[in-house]
């Protein structure tokens, strides 16, 4: 089942649904497609990312939150 959360609405499709009405709108399709391929290259590239990156970056996030407490 795929769940989609609308304000005030939930829709519970199954594949097969989910196929029938991307199959009627082919544009929709093409712009998922394509957003789903961003997503998992996006996904692939944090997860190469060096743990000293991240560790470097916590750490220069909270002394920059600290500075602007101060002030």
């Amino acid at each position: 089942m795929i769940e989609i959360k609308l304000p005030g609405q939930l829709l519970l499709l199954t594949a097969a649904e989910m196929s029938k009405l991307l199959a009627s709108r082919p544009d929709i399709w093409e712009t998922a497609l394509k957003r789903g391929k961003a997503m998992t290259r996006a996904r692939q590239r944090n997860e190469r990312k060096p743990k000293s990156v991240d560790v470097a970056e916590e750490k220069l996030t909270e002394e920059m939150l600290d500075r602007c407490l101060r002030d």
